[in-house]
């Protein structure tokens, strides 16, 4: 699809919330388009954790890259193994290595269901406690309890603002 703005197609394992997090609402990042749309020649490829369904494309492999958001953990391993249709891999598992492997943190999107404009325009509020985090109550893996076992400790002994699902959502 070759042109001066060049088009990324994000696909994933859920239904990337695209439209909020950039400034126009539209997908345009600078001189980059993005899209979740079905479009069959994009400039780019990225494929957040796994493709919910087969896709047919047109992109050159070096162009497909795929974003790991899961934990380097055993049920996950799969997800952060490269692939022949990727010619880049961004994981956060240390262990992996080859060209074209970025370790990275997990680029979580924000679970708001806010705009990055209203983000912007967002008045602050007030501190009132002397930390705050953004920690949800998920227990699932085991690097999730040491997680929240650490917050819920540090909550005990600073009184935290503590904000996450399962906690306390932010709206």
């Amino acid at each position: 699809m070759t042109s001066e703005e060049p088009l990324v197609r994000i696909i994933g394992s859920y239904d990337y919330p695209l439209k909020r997090m950039f400034p126009d609402g539209a997908g345009r990042g600078g001189a980059v388009r993005f899209t979740t749309e079905p479009v069959m020649r994009p400039d780019f490829l990225l494929s957040v954790n796994y493709p919910r369904h087969d896709i047919e494309i047109e992109c050159p492999v070096e162009h497909c890259w795929s974003l790991t958001q899961e934990p380097p953990h055993r049920v996950f391993h799969w997800m952060h193994s490269f692939h022949p249709s990727f010619g880049r891999l961004y994981s956060s598992d240390p262990s992996i290595e080859g060209p074209g492997k970025t370790l990275t943190h997990p680029h979580m999107h924000w679970h708001i269901k806010r705009s990055l404009e209203w983000l912007r325009q967002a008045v602050p509020p007030e501190k009132t406690k002397t930390l705050s985090t953004i920690t949800s109550d998920m227990r699932w893996l085991k690097g999730h309890r040491l997680r929240f076992d650490f917050v819920k400790r540090l909550n005990e002994e600073l009184e935290l603002d503590w904000f996450g699902r399962g906690v306390r959502p932010l709206e």
